[in-house]
């Protein structure tokens, strides 16, 4: 993540298989042709086409999409730590205070 000057501000780091792909997933991607036997395994199992012929086509005219336009970002990881930001401050603010008193 990055703040209003475009410096880097945190760190997310991902667990396998998710650290091959959660980046792209996060912030989108350019316009790029992926090899279509990449995306075989999502086009079976998140579209339900078993038929190999009829997979390796989607496959392909995903990969042209993606070749066209791109992916575009989620954003999860930012949408979590907003969600989260106050939540997260308050536990530090507490942490602290109880060191403060511990002292």
């Amino acid at each position: 993540m990055r703040d209003e000057a475009g410096r880097t501000v945190g760190a997310v780091f991902l667990a396998p298989p998710a650290d091959r792909y959660g980046l792209f997933v996060e912030v989108g991607t350019r316009p790029h042709f992926p090899p279509p036997a990449a995306l075989l395994g999502w086009v079976q199992s998140r579209l339900g086409i078993s038929n190999d012929r009829q997979a390796r086509q989607v496959a392909f005219l995903i990969a042209r999409k993606i070749a066209r336009e791109g992916t575009p970002g989620r954003f999860l990881f930012q949408q979590a730590l907003e969600e989260s930001e106050q939540r997260i401050v308050a536990i530090f603010e507490e942490e602290v205070a109880q060191i403060g008193m511990q002292a």
